[in-house]
């Protein structure tokens, strides 16, 4: 049976014992997080009551200021997101790498892992943005049933080598094989986030590391690594 409390300790001894990379990575993610969104923000803003102010004699020129500044601000967001994609996939296999002895997690490893399964995490982005569309238009609930059940879809890519619709429906059968303790696992999770968002500078960029380490720690639980190893467990040694 799967037990938050094993893995959360696990957890925390994982970062405990490999902090240097772990705390790179969140003090990356805070701060560049931080930057982006408010540097876009400024190009919106800036783009488009300058823009306005400059062709302000003339509307049509005005309209196409307009348009040029929200046409740039999308194709900001959207390398934003690709973004955030990147690193959190790339995160996930670097620490999937470390957690089974393979390997230590280093900035650059994260990106070069990212940049191995582009493809794989631009679909996975597809796939999640429709499934979430999905979830919301029932009311949020269905998130549980849609997003949750995929949500170790990406490293049974890694892991095991499956293609991407394999590698979901192994997701989805496990999810509705053991239900209650994919729900606890999420939950707890989703509680970890919470907690750490709620301390104030310090848990914000402690929250990424956490947040990856015990999924992927969850994911051992549920998918043990084939061989047997003392590093998948979750059990703190």
């Amino acid at each position: 049976m799967y037990s938050p409390i094993d893995t959360l300790q696990a957890t925390a001894k994982h970062l405990q014992d490999n902090i240097k990379g772990h705390a790179i990575m969140g003090i990356a993610w805070f701060f560049g997080i931080q930057f982006f969104v408010w540097g876009l923000m400024i190009v919106m803003f800036v783009g488009m009551f300058g823009g306005i102010a400059i062709t302000s004699q003339s509307e049509e020129l005005g309209g196409v200021a307009m348009l040029g500044v929200i046409g740039v601000g999308v194709l900001f967001y959207m390398a934003f997101i690709l973004a955030i994609m990147m690193v959190m996939y790339g995160y996930q296999r670097a620490a999937l790498k470390e957690i089974d002895g393979e390997g230590d997690v280093t900035f650059g490893g994260v990106f070069s892992g990212a940049l191995a399964c582009i493809g794989t995490i631009i679909a996975l982005g597809f796939v999640n943005s429709f499934l979430s569309i999905v979830g919301i238009l029932m009311c949020y609930v269905g998130i549980f049933v849609t997003v949750v059940p995929l949500r170790f879809t990406f490293l049974l890519t890694v892991d095991k080598g499956l293609g991407l619709t394999d590698a979901m429906s192994l997701a989805w059968s496990t999810f509705w094989a053991r239900p209650a303790d994919h729900f606890i696992c999420f939950l707890t999770e989703m509680g970890i986030s919470l907690v750490l968002s709620l301390i104030p500078l310090i848990g914000p960029m402690i929250a990424l590391p956490a947040i990856v380490v015990f999924d992927v720690k969850s994911y051992r639980a549920f998918f043990p690594r084939e061989g047997g190893s003392a590093a998948m467990s979750t059990t703190p040694a």
